[in-house]
């Protein structure tokens, strides 16, 4: 019987010390920091880029200026007009190599000192009939025709030498084929010519208008 109690105490003892040690359950596992890869992706530059090339320039080319030849410098056979030269341009009909509507006309020229008074005033209007009736006249002023785009300026001229000066001008108008020129043509075609130098090349059937105020100059051919 004491011997069966004893057992029992020692069996309560031993449950008692089982209780108190420590477990040996191993620890659990450290849990892999599973940082979730944080997707950076580089910053996209939403500016345009912007090509700076560099323009070339442009190669200077002659251009007609409003229908009229324009030469870089007279050619080698070109002479100042002589007396031969200056009646031929006065007589004849002139256009540019580029547009026979572009033209210096004084096929129909007359002396304004032979004009019939009432075909001046038809030509020329009142105004400049007046003018010219209280003031002296070169003896070989003459009219003629001319434009850049069709002969639409009636016009009167006179020359020194191998120098053409240009007065009174008078407007006209054809019926067909022209319609009104802009003011700035009319001016340009003016002031080519106004004081203008005459040469002339070797076989006379060409005229460059050298113009006064910058030396341009412009081409014109006898039209056959």
């Amino acid at each position: 019987m004491i011997f069966k109690i004893f057992a029992t105490l020692l069996a309560a003892v031993l449950g008692f010390l089982g209780l108190q040690q420590p477990s040996t359950s191993s620890a659990p596992p450290t849990a892999a920091s599973t940082t979730s890869a944080a997707v950076t992706s580089e910053p996209t530059s939403t500016s345009t880029q912007v090509s700076t090339s560099v323009p070339t320039t442009a190669p200077v080319v002659a251009v007609p200026e409003f229908g009229m030849r324009l030469v870089p410098a007279l050619p080698a056979n070109a002479h100042p007009g002589t007396e031969a030269d200056m009646q031929k341009f006065v007589t004849n009909l002139w256009v540019s190599p580029d547009s026979t509507d572009a033209k210096i006309d004084f096929s129909q020229s007359k002396l304004y000192k032979d004009y019939p008074p009432m075909d001046f005033l038809r030509d020329f209007g009142p105004r400049i009939a007046k003018q010219l009736k209280d003031t002296t006249v070169p003896d070989n002023t003459r009219s003629y025709v001319g434009g850049t785009m069709c002969p639409k300026l009636r016009g009167l001229a006179w020359f020194e030498g191998n120098r053409i000066h240009t007065m009174s001008w008078w407007k006209t108008y054809p019926a067909k084929g022209c319609g009104m020129v802009p003011q700035i043509e009319d001016t340009e075609f003016q002031n080519f010519l106004k004081n203008a130098t005459l040469y002339f090349n070797a076989a006379g059937d060409r005229v460059y208008v050298e113009r006064h105020t910058d030396g341009a100059i412009s081409e014109w051919k006898l039209h056959s």
